[in-house]
């Protein structure tokens, strides 16, 4: 008498797999959004304790190229004629590893966005504009960095986000919060002192 495996028996395995694949992939597909941020947050880090270098050695921090519009490649500084970085780190959430091949908006890799906020007040610098979406921030700043957050509708467009600077060296931010899941909105932000 031969044995082998009855349909019912094959069936039962197949549903069994199926199950565990349906409680792992979703899991597998997070891992690159929470790689993203982390990598976002440690970029972020280093970069602050880039530019207290810089302001150490200069007395100041890197000028913005327009006063009151961030622009990552401002940043440069930091890389010639002392290279405080050896090269600014693109925005890891923008490069097409972390956002994903077929992403409904794709984006080009660009730096962390940087705002010099004593270059419009030397005294004040940056302070937080209380609004419905505000991420608490207290006291003043000198500085901002900030990337996008890993949200499936990051707009196409360079200049826009959940970061929104106001005239005066005001600023409303809508942090990422990953408790809300790895695809909420908001930035990932660092201030600087």
């Amino acid at each position: 008498m031969k044995r082998g495996f009855t349909y019912i028996e094959l069936t039962i395995v197949v549903v069994i797999i199926c199950i565990l694949a349906a409680i792992a992939v979703p899991n597998f597909l997070e891992a690159r959004t929470r790689s993203g941020v982390s990598r976002s947050i440690a970029d972020l880090a280093m970069l602050s304790m880039t530019l207290e270098s810089y302001r150490l050695e200069n007395h100041a921090y890197p000028l913005n190229t327009k006063p009151g519009e961030p622009e990552g490649w401002d940043l440069k500084a930091l890389t010639t004629p002392i290279a405080y970085v050896s090269a600014l780190p693109l925005d890891s959430l923008t490069l097409g590893d972390a956002r994903g091949r077929y992403h409904p908006t794709p984006m080009p890799a660009i730096p962390y966005r940087y705002f010099n906020a004593l270059q419009l007040d030397e005294v004040k610098g940056l302070q937080l504009e209380p609004g419905p979406y505000t991420t608490p921030m207290p006291g003043f700043h000198a500085a901002l960095l900030w990337g996008y957050g890993p949200a499936s509708t990051v707009p196409a467009e360079r200049g826009e986000g959940s970061t929104k600077l106001l005239p005066g060296g005001k600023v409303e931010i809508l942090a990422y919060d990953p408790t809300n899941g790895t695809v909420s909105f908001g930035d990932i932000y660092q201030a600087v002192p």
